[in-house]
């Protein structure tokens, strides 16, 4: 499946937010824009959102078959 193109998505926070935030990220691993995209991907599935669980269902597989690639698990895909 080719990668959708990606957009900005602009909002504001108060410093102390964007601390808190960058804080999270950085604990997580993640850049800011994962963080906060993946922070809002399961608020969307503990609603219930469809899409949002297939969205999230997608990336556990893809990054649950690379994990396993790189323990040896699994090969890679030729």
């Amino acid at each position: 499946m080719p990668k959708e193109p990606m957009v900005i998505v602009n909002f504001k926070v108060t410093p102390r937010e964007q601390k808190l935030i960058e804080r999270h990220a950085k604990k997580e691993g993640v850049t800011v824009s994962d963080y906060v995209r993946n922070t809002v991907y399961l608020d969307m599935v503990m609603a219930g959102d469809v899409e949002a669980i297939r969205i999230v269902g997608r990336k556990l597989r893809d990054r649950l078959g690379e994990k396993l690639r790189v323990l040896g698990l699994v090969r890679a895909e030729e």
